[in-house]
């Protein structure tokens, strides 16, 4: 891996989802069953907790703790 060519986390966080599309990114247990989230819903999902933080006004060099 060339780290060298990663331009911030999250941007090689979106080219592997990009790459991997529906293969489980990570496990979730609902009702005593594992579920798999793919990496484009984990890529949606953090599409949308930008976009929600934007909304409330959180700006690019903000930070924010999760």
């Amino acid at each position: 891996m060339n780290y060298a060519n990663w331009r911030s986390l999250p941007g090689r966080f979106f080219e592997v989802a990009r790459q991997r599309e529906t293969r489980p990114f990570l496990w979730t247990k609902h009702n005593r069953e594992y579920e798999s989230v793919s990496w484009l819903e984990a890529a949606d999902a953090v599409l949308r907790l930008a976009r929600g933080l934007a909304a409330i006004g959180i700006e690019r060099g903000d930070r924010v703790a999760l």
